[in-house]
């Protein structure tokens, strides 16, 4: 029987459903809105045609708000940092267009909080292999926290893809995780006949899962400082998106002596940190001073030499 393989978040404690034949999966999925790279995302309001013209560009009004025109506007201001049901803030500023400008940033703040729990950015991800053993987990990666999770269930790195014992089974690891929440909350509306058309497609375009992807988006690895440019990346693969550049870094399993394992079975980044932007994003760290490295070119030739091998794994 062969290896299977678990997408694994170390911070959260959790993993995704297992899949077996490492290459098949690698190539199975191309582009970068794949089960990696799609919970690394933020959440971005697309203010697409269509939706220009669903809400127009007009001046505020507070003398449309009823009752609340009568509050000074820092009150109402205030009444929106109270709401802390992403749900409930869309309903309230798809009532008016003063409430939606007004309530827009509290939109983002409470998607940032959201993604915070129901997404993968920023933590320690590793690309499991279950013939792993205990005492081979990627050098400094498991925290004193993290040994005393293990040691408390008495089982070791080798033992995390344990139902019972081991890491939380998490299948919206395959989606945006503040998209997934999002969606599964949808089902408890029950108001959507009495509502407005409009109304509807309003709130819908708000949490669309488009809404989570960059236009143009960069991978950066927040642990190395290192970054993959997703159209360069494609250019020079002619095919490959960043899900693959990120599966080509982050894959670890105990390697044997008779295998005939790839080499990106000892990814260098498994178990770092990564978050999906776009150019602009690094453009301002890198104006800011930070020293951040584009591995575009490298990636994409690593890549290329394990597909044009793929037969022999």
């Amino acid at each position: 029987m062969g290896e299977y393989w678990f997408l694994v978040n170390v911070d959260k404690r959790k993993r995704s459903s297992s899949f077996s034949n490492l290459s098949t999966f690698f190539f199975m999925s191309l582009g970068y809105k794949d089960s990696i790279t799609s919970t690394l995302t933020r959440y971005r309001l697309r203010f697409t045609k269509r939706m220009r013209r669903d809400f127009p560009n007009k001046p505020l009004k507070m003398s449309t708000l009823g009752n609340l025109s009568k509050l000074p506007m820092e009150l109402v201001r205030m009444i929106f940092d109270e709401i802390d049901d992403i749900q409930d803030l869309i309903c309230l500023i798809l009532t008016s267009h003063t409430l939606f400008c007004l309530g827009l940033n509290r939109l983002h703040q409470l998607a940032d909080l959201l993604s915070a729990t129901h997404s993968w950015r920023g933590d320690r991800i590793v690309l499991y292999g279950d013939w792993s053993t205990d005492d081979d987990a990627p050098k400094g990666l498991l925290t004193e926290d993290d040994l005393k999770f293990l040691e408390e269930r008495g089982i070791g790195w080798g033992s995390i893809k344990d139902r019972e014992n081991g890491y939380e089974e998490e299948n919206s690891a395959s989606e945006p995780g503040l998209g997934k929440y999002l969606a599964s909350r949808d089902r408890d509306i029950d108001m959507w006949d009495q509502a407005d058309s409009a109304d509807v497609r309003r709130y819908f375009h708000i949490i669309d899962s488009n809404n989570f992807y960059a236009e143009k988006p960069v991978l950066l690895n927040l642990s190395k400082k290192l970054y993959v440019v997703s159209e360069a990346f494609e250019k020079a693969t002619g095919r490959f998106g960043l899900g693959n550049a990120l599966q080509t870094r982050i894959c670890w399993t105990t390697v044997y002596p008779d295998s005939r394992d790839p080499p990106v079975c000892r990814g260098a980044w498994a178990g770092d940190r990564f978050i999906l932007e776009d150019q602009a994003y690094v453009d301002r760290l890198v104006n800011d001073g930070e020293e951040w490295t584009d591995v575009t070119e490298e990636i994409a030739k690593e890549l290329m030499t394990y597909w044009e091998n793929r037969e022999e794994y």
